[in-house]
């Protein structure tokens, strides 16, 4: 069993699950990292499913950018391969609307 409450206040935007009786919180913003909150925001937007809900390519993308690291870069490689008819122009737009630009870049290098 699956509860959610999104809490949100001027300092923070987090979402409460609660599975199978247990809360978890998830924090979408970090204010160490400006934009990330909001990357999250508009990523969760495009969350489509009935039963499994997952965000969209591009967003996914974004958010692995955001993440940084190997592993992201690893995964985003792996991404990049199984669709080969990615629209980077979005990722990018994406990247630059949420200040992570310069992320982008270095991962595309």
């Amino acid at each position: 069993m699956i509860s959610e409450k999104t809490l949100q206040t001027a300092e923070n935007i987090s979402r409460v699950l609660t599975l199978e009786g247990v809360p978890h919180i998830v924090n979408f913003l970090n204010p160490l990292c400006p934009g990330a909150g909001e990357l999250m925001l508009d990523a969760l937007s495009s969350v489509t499913g009935d039963l499994l809900q997952s965000i969209d390519l591009v967003h996914l993308i974004a958010l692995k950018i955001y993440a940084g690291g190997p592993l992201s870069r690893a995964d985003i490689e792996g991404l990049f391969r199984a669709n080969p008819d990615l629209d980077l122009s979005r990722i990018r737009e994406l990247c630059d609307t949420f200040g992570i630009l310069d992320d982008y870049n270095r991962m595309m290098q």
